[in-house]
């Protein structure tokens, strides 16, 4: 299983991620996109 988790400003759903991942035995990879409109 491969879990595929898109990352923002929210620690909670990466930490959720990561016990998933762990309980399923999966592959987590994390993607970041950065929108050059974005003012951040």
């Amino acid at each position: 299983m491969k879990i595929l988790l898109a990352l923002d400003s929210s620690p909670r759903l990466v930490d959720e991620a990561v016990r998933l991942a762990r309980e399923k035995q999966a592959h987590l990879t994390g993607l970041f996109i950065m929108d050059a409109t974005w003012n951040e």
